[in-house]
């Protein structure tokens, strides 16, 4: 006998169900969703805040990330989880940097910031900061991500080439 229809009060949720047919509108997709990094090495001015030039994508499901201008548009209303993380060296001097920042923006305005200041006389001359934010977004707005270090021989990089340590990614949360 065929059961075609069953009321809510008849059935355990909490038992498992093995489905042989298809089973519809269920689950979803984190898409849009991309990952950017910087493969070279970004010359910045000495404690100044500097958007990351990227220049290198794994992924970007629907084109948004824009390589030339470094920012990732928003394609549509929604929430969306944003990963950052900016390495810091210096070139020239070991254990060099007196402080550093992260920073991931939408539009003007910072939504989600990182700062690590080394007050010892153990100063890294390398240094990896990550961060991340769930944020609403609005079509067409644009997220970038910013790195500041401050260094006592003045001659700061961001980047660390392959090893993807500077990098931007995000995808839109299933709500």
């Amino acid at each position: 006998m065929a059961i075609d229809k069953i009321q809510s009060e008849s059935i355990n949720l909490a038992d498992n169900f093995a489905f042989t047919g298809t089973v519809t509108g269920a689950g979803g997709a984190n898409t849009p969703y991309f990952y950017v990094y910087l493969n070279s090495t970004q010359t910045v001015s000495d404690n100044t805040s500097t958007k990351i030039a990227f220049d290198t994508e794994v992924y970007d499901t629907g084109n948004n990330f824009d390589l030339t201008n470094d920012y990732f548009v928003v394609p549509e209303d929604g929430t969306y989880h944003f990963i950052g993380g900016v390495a810091f060296f210096d070139s020239v001097a070991n254990n060099s940097i007196n402080g550093c920042s992260s920073a991931i923006k939408l539009g003007s305005t910072v939504i989600a910031q990182r700062e690590n200041n080394f007050y010892s006389n153990a100063k890294p001359s390398f240094f990896s900061s990550e961060l991340s934010v769930i944020r609403e977004c609005s079509a067409n707005d644009q997220i970038t991500l910013y790195g500041r270090c401050d260094s006592t021989a003045s001659n700061p990089r961001i980047g660390a080439g392959s090893s993807q340590h500077t990098f931007l990614g995000g995808y839109k949360i299933i709500t």
